[in-house]
């Protein structure tokens, strides 16, 4: 399209380069103006509008106000977004002297419940991944846990017994030493 809209245009101008004066220069010179405006603006609004495309299945806000849910939770950490659905909740737990660092397990059933409320204020994200870092006196612990959306509202609404449940959560743990 925009190869034959400069093939137009080329021909016009060499016409008008051929249009003798005599009819007037200024009726030359006004067709010539009148054609590179033409020009100008059908180049600008002949750009494709760009395909609709899902950036992510959350809004912006929505890593904010899981921020702010952790928080409110007594949870320290972050919340992100993956590029494939995922909210990833990171979390950081001290253990106190005494603690086993299993104990940090607990703080992955309080995230998921992060994870539901989110749900309920219409935040989109199809995967719960909580990585949570124990640290302490008696040894170091990170528990990674990842479960469906659908399986968390399914538990949560009763359609899933809690072994069930326990049974669709996949878990990675690693214990180091002090």
């Amino acid at each position: 399209m925009r190869k034959q809209t400069l093939s137009a245009l080329l021909a016009a101008l060499i016409f008008l380069g051929l249009l003798p004066y005599a009819q007037g220069p200024a009726l030359a010179d006004g067709i010539i103006i009148a054609l590179l405006v033409a020009f100008v603006v059908r180049a600008v609004t002949e750009f494709p509008t760009p395909a609709p495309r899902l950036l992510g299945p959350v809004s912006g806000d929505c890593p904010w106000l899981a921020a702010q849910r952790l928080a409110a939770a007594g949870l320290s950490g972050t919340a992100a977004l993956a590029p494939d659905g995922t909210l990833d909740l990171m979390l950081v737990y001290h253990l106190e002297s005494g603690q086993p660092p299993d104990e940090a397990a607990q703080r992955v059933w309080d995230a998921f419940d992060v994870a539901r409320e989110l749900q309920k204020d219409g935040c989109l994200f199809y995967q719960i991944r909580v990585t949570v870092r124990g640290h302490g006196p008696t040894g170091e612990v990170q528990i990674i846990a990842s479960v469906s959306v659908a399986d968390l509202l399914a538990f949560h609404t009763g359609k899933m017994d809690e072994e069930t449940f326990i049974g669709r959560v996949t878990y990675h743990h690693q214990h180091c030493s002090p």
